[in-house]
């Protein structure tokens, strides 16, 4: 199985739809969704993320992707 490092652009690509790379960030998260590959993140990655959504969307949002994403061990 793949293991990857997931940065914080590809998150907000994903999350924003920023093209032309949103095609690609919603592919890698596809494929982790669909367990072909193993996704690691770090919390400041997370709260990049956070940080940005919530200013360019609004806080609500933000704190949706941060419930939904799940830590393990």
């Amino acid at each position: 199985m793949i293991k990857a490092y997931i940065d914080c652009n590809i998150l907000i690509d994903w999350l924003l739809d920023r093209g032309p790379y949103s095609f690609y960030a919603a592919k890698v998260i596809e494929l982790i969704e669909q367990n072909k590959i193993k996704s690691y993140i770090s919390p400041l990655i997370l709260a990049n993320t956070y940080y940005i959504v919530s200013k360019t969307l609004n806080k609500k949002i933000a704190e949706e992707f941060i419930s939904i994403v799940k830590f393990k061990k």
